[in-house]
């Protein structure tokens, strides 16, 4: 039995393209130096630069526009006469360029390996993702000596609702990048009829708590659900949302919760769970009956303490108010008993940290302040106001229009970075640049809302998305380089290859979220894994 399991094994390891799983792990992790490193290591395995395939690029187009309309911009506009941009520039088509390669290498890795041996290397990292995060949630568990960690709110909630944050994956990148990663595999071994790793990419992605890329994959799935998928895959399909529906219910119910907020402060309705919220109580816990009753018998034994302690004439300690309150009998009398790690005490700790007085210096030192999104209403999440802004930017300077204000002049990852404010990755202080249109528009969205608790620094409030990048820095060509360089390429096949299909929706969806493009991380898989289906000349056009 043995040496069946090892000659199975060793024929399952030959069948594996360690230079593309060596590859796409380094190229993946979140550390710019270690993606610069993927790039030299493929291009030393695999020296391959022909770019071309008969009469057309076998990668998009679109990363080929891309820096062109930056060089365009940074003439038409005269920006090489400023060093500073001229420096942000060169970053900004550096990285477009770097997108280039990339994806000729993965173009190239599905071109040149069969089916099995492309499906194998794409299984184990998937498979590497997914202990990894497993290990993590264990290590989690052990740390928080308990088994639901998602629910515990002891040692100053560091775990709690932002357990999720910490499942980053074999990235070690955002724990949003590992939801997206886990999104496509669940897409792709749903579409390979493979329920067992279907089923692991969900429960990993539902570690993550990732609530936009669980409404983007649900969406999604109904969808290969109502018009494209067998009998089999139907059921898997069913089983991924009662994956959904009982983590958000029983595991992670505050998740929920602070989804719902979201929603109800953006329509402006009143928190409705506020009027069962009993004051002192951790306002992030909904108080049940049973609660409410133990907090009443809390406050009558508070009340015959202070009759006691006004007899003795001594000033009366009141215990505080606990969600979960306990009461036991000691020589005849009620004690209260310690208080919970659900009451007060035990709450985060609302201290400031480094990175929010870094960011309320700027503000006070550049003036920066709320008046740039003073004319919209405070319900709106950040990146709901970026959107307007961008659209407001648009409407006052037509002249942007036609190719957008220029690479790292309004909305993009190279942008943030070059504050030298330490956003997405350091950069030196004396070659920072800040155009006026970003500081006046996103930078300011972002400081208003990262700069304070940090309750607010969330997803929903960032303004980062490829849509408001490509609109403000490329306007209406890098759209058009979008559409017609980038999704056309891929979506063209989609009636002969539907799986296509899904994969461009989660990519569309994902890149409401960041600068993904930029980030050389989820995106890299997801073209893999359209490459892979393109190379795919003998399968099926029935299965999703």
């Amino acid at each position: 039995m043995m040496r069946q399991f090892k000659k199975w094994l060793k024929e399952q390891l030959q069948t594996i393209d360690w230079k593309l799983l060596v590859f796409l792990i380094l190229l993946l992790n979140v550390k710019f130096f270690v993606k610069l490193i993927a790039i030299a290591f493929i291009y030393i395995a695999r020296p391959n630069f022909a770019f071309r395939q008969g009469k057309r690029f076998s990668f998009p187009s679109f990363y080929i526009w891309l820096p062109t309309i930056a060089i365009f911009d940074l003439f038409l506009f005269k920006g090489f006469t400023n060093t500073h941009y001229l420096l942000a520039v060169t970053l900004s088509v550096s990285i477009w360029l770097i997108c280039l390669l990339v994806s000729h290498q993965l173009q190239l890795a599905a071109r040149i390996n069969t089916q099995q041996v492309l499906h194998n290397t794409i299984r184990l990292f998937f498979i590497l993702n997914i202990v990894v995060s497993a290990a993590t949630i264990l290590f989690i568990i052990w740390d928080a000596g308990t088994v639901n960690p998602y629910r515990y709110q002891g040692m100053y909630q560091k775990y709690f609702i932002s357990t999720g944050d910490l499942i980053k994956g074999i990235t070690f990148d955002t724990s949003v990048a590992n939801a997206i990663i886990n999104a496509a595999g669940v897409l792709y071994f749903l579409h390979k009829k493979q329920p067992a790793l279907t089923l692991l990419c969900m429960a990993t992605l539902l570690l993550t708590g990732s609530n936009f890329t669980n409404i983007i994959l649900i969406a999604i799935l109904l969808f290969v659900f109502i018009f494209h998928s067998s009998r089999e895959q139907k059921s898997v399909i069913v089983i991924c949302i009662m994956f959904l529906v009982v983590f958000m219910a029983k595991v992670s119910p505050q998740n929920d919760t602070y989804a719902t907020k979201i929603v109800d402060k953006i329509l402006g309705k009143k928190n409705a769970q506020q009027s069962a919220l009993i004051a002192g109580t951790n306002t992030d816990s909904i108080i049940t009956p049973e609660q409410a009753n133990r907090n009443f018998a809390a406050h009558y034994l508070d009340s015959i303490r202070i009759v006691v302690a006004a007899e003795r004439k001594q000033q009366p300690i009141t215990a505080p108010v606990l969600p979960v309150a306990t009461t036991m009998v000691t020589g005849g009398r009620p004690v209260i008993a310690e208080p919970s790690i659900h009451s007060q005490p035990f709450q985060r700790r609302h201290d400031t940290t480094q990175m929010q007085l870094a960011l309320q210096h700027f503000e006070k030192e550049t003036n920066a302040t709320d008046s740039s999104i003073a004319g919209y209403s405070s319900r709106l999440p950040g990146k709901a106001i970026a959107f307007m802004q961008t659209e407001k930017y648009l409407a006052q300077h037509p002249k942007a229009i036609l190719t957008g204000t220029g690479a790292a002049n309004f909305s993009s990852k190279v942008a943030f970075r070059t504050t030298a404010l330490n956003i997405n990755g350091s950069y030196p202080k004396r070659l920072a640049y800040i155009n006026p249109a970003f500081r006046e528009n996103h930078l300011s969205t972002y400081l208003n809302f990262f700069a304070k608790d940090v309750e607010l620094h969330s997803v929903v409030n960032t303004p980062n998305s490829v849509y408001n990048q490509l609109a403000g820095e490329y306007g209406v060509a890098g759209i058009a380089a979008f559409l017609f360089g980038y999704l056309l390429f891929f979506g063209k096949h989609v009636r002969k290859y539907f799986f296509v299909l899904p994969l461009l929706l989660l990519l569309c969806g994902a890149f409401f979220m960041d600068y993904w493009l930029e980030q050389l991380s989820i995106v890299a898989i997801i073209e893999l894994l359209l490459f892979a289906t393109l190379q795919n000349k003998q399968e099926k056009t029935a299965v999703t």
